[in-house]
């Protein structure tokens, strides 16, 4: 989902960060050492016995979360430090994905959700109805076009006139669902031919 030079909000890397960190710690944290005095030498306060509770092995799963926290601890650092936007390369995104999917439990329809709702948000902020209300959304068939998919609807919920163009759908179920969601929104879907019937600068 992320895995390409994307903006990422801070709200969703810290957010990331904190349940890595919870995950990361979760098994290997154990109750503290107790001191307490043993009945045969209670008598004898050097002599001390202390209590812990059985180790265990962590899992592999938190081995993996574990493995993959320098890469969420940098990232919230650089937005911590920074004010402006956060990049992630590819090599990065790559591994959140799989630091997202594996031993976080993400799915990718929550990961595409995400994508998408961060995207429109992006494209909000910078482009408003009143000046920019009309917005052609193109979507392919992997992933970033679902992510498409799910910005086109969110726009819509902002106030644009959003019209999307999806020549190469799959009969996956999760897209047949998020085309089922635009298209019950009153969202207009146009082929490449209608698109490329006049120049878009007229009409978007």
């Amino acid at each position: 989902m992320f895995a390409r030079n994307s903006c990422m909000p801070r709200a969703v890397i810290r957010l990331v960060s904190s349940i890595q960190r919870r995950a990361s710690t979760a098994d290997s944290s154990r109750p503290p050492f107790r001191p307490t005095t043993c009945r045969s030498t209670r008598h004898n306060p050097k002599v001390q016995v202390r209590h812990r509770s059985p180790q265990h092995p962590p899992s592999s799963s938190h081995r993996r979360a574990r493995a993959r926290l320098p890469l969420l601890r940098v990232m919230s650092k650089e937005v911590d430090g920074n004010t402006g936007p956060s990049f992630l390369g590819q090599d990065d995104a790559v591994a959140l994905d799989e630091a997202l999917m594996g031993p976080l439990g993400f799915s990718v329809e929550q990961l595409m959700e995400l994508a998408g709702l961060s995207c429109a948000c992006a494209l909000a902020e910078i482009y408003r109805p009143p000046t920019h209300g009309r917005i052609l959304v193109i979507c392919g068939p992997g992933n970033n076009g679902g992510d498409g998919l799910v910005a086109a609807r969110h726009l819509h919920h902002f106030g644009y006139r959003v019209t999307l163009c999806y020549p190469k759908q799959t009969n996956k179920q999760l897209y047949a669902n998020l085309v089922k969601q635009c298209e019950s929104l009153g969202v207009p879907f146009i082929g490449t031919d209608e698109m490329l019937a006049s120049p878009l600068s007229g009409r978007f």
